[in-house]
């Protein structure tokens, strides 16, 4: 039986103009890839090295896409990250993953701040029509 972490993903983003701010589900993300951190290597190679030597740099967070069946309600949060692209805005966000195989149910949250880049529509002819926000995480990101 394999050990792999399965279940529930959400995706919330930051609303600050609530009062207090409070995180808010963005709908129906259907899947999530690139969340994560890469350290750049430094070369600290010398003259009396005796082979080439490197330290870790600063992490540098990833390109994230959330991709998400198109919502077309007024008020949804996926409009509101839209208007965050459209605005250039660094937005914060949870990323929550929920296992519901054990009991009690483990539950992993990436919390970041990122800078919204892109969104693109997908529509379909015969399928549901998705969306695909793409974000730049900026900062650390803090895993509890």
């Amino acid at each position: 039986m394999t050990a792999a972490f399965t279940g529930g993903l959400s995706v919330t983003r930051l609303n600050i103009t609530t009062s207090p701010n409070a995180y808010e589900a963005i709908e129906e993300p259907n899947n999530l890839s690139g969340l994560g951190t890469t350290n750049p290597l430094i070369d600290t190679t010398s003259h009396d090295s005796a082979a080439r030597e490197y330290i870790a740099g600063l992490g540098d967070g990833s390109e994230l896409t959330i991709e998400c069946n198109r919502v077309q309600t007024a008020g949804n949060n996926q409009d509101d990250l839209v208007a965050d692209v459209e605005n250039g805005v660094t937005s914060g966000f949870q990323i929550i993953l929920t296992d519901a195989s054990v009991s009690p149910n483990t539950v992993v949250t990436y919390t970041f701040s990122a800078v919204c880049l892109s969104w693109v529509v997908t529509p379909s002819f015969d399928d549901k029509h998705i969306i695909e926000f793409n974000v730049k995480i900026t900062g650390a990101i803090v895993v509890t």
